[in-house]
């Protein structure tokens, strides 16, 4: 636990805010230097960010009704890298240079936030699930799962800093 995703996945972010914000730093004064770090960042550390969703997706959900449920999420994750695709060059055209790495580490904090709150997830209650019907559809099923519902924002984000990235 001390070293599980819940603790690790929040502070990946972090470093990747932190980073995003350096190598903005440095753009100015040494481009070559801030393009060889934000190289290297978004190829090491970017990989692993994105993959740590995973993990912590494994500790927070039931793993017998989390099945049904991780369509949506790679569904939610394909939909952040389009809009993450889009906005990265709709700042790029319209901002000066350097303006997409200050976006990113905000994105960057948003997914430090989302982490926090799904590594905190609430333990699921077999009974109250096995008792329950199941919810009409989709929507219902996304309006009840408060999780659900904070992991899908996540990686809607996480997903626009890769595209972002790339």
């Amino acid at each position: 636990a001390r070293l599980g995703p819940a603790r690790v996945v929040p502070d990946i972010f972090a470093a990747n805010a932190a980073l995003f914000l350096v190598e903005w730093m440095l753009l100015g004064s040494q481009p070559r230097l801030a393009t060889a770090v934000l190289y290297l960042h978004s190829n090491v550390l970017g990989a692993v960010a994105i993959s740590s969703f995973w993990p912590l997706l494994n500790e927070g959900f039931d793993p017998y009704r989390a099945n049904p449920l991780m369509a949506r999420v790679a569904a939610g994750a394909a939909f952040g890298g389009l809009l993450g695709g889009v906005g990265a060059e709709r700042a790029v055209a319209l901002f000066p240079v350097g303006t997409l790495l200050p976006l990113l580490a905000l994105v960057c904090g948003g997914c430090v936030a989302g982490a926090l709150v799904i590594g905190r997830g609430v333990p699921l209650n077999r009974e109250r699930a096995t008792t329950e019907a199941e919810p009409a559809g989709l929507w219902a099923q996304f309006r009840q799962q408060r999780l659900l519902r904070d992991l899908t924002l996540v990686i809607t984000l996480a997903a626009m800093v890769a595209a972002l990235v790339d």
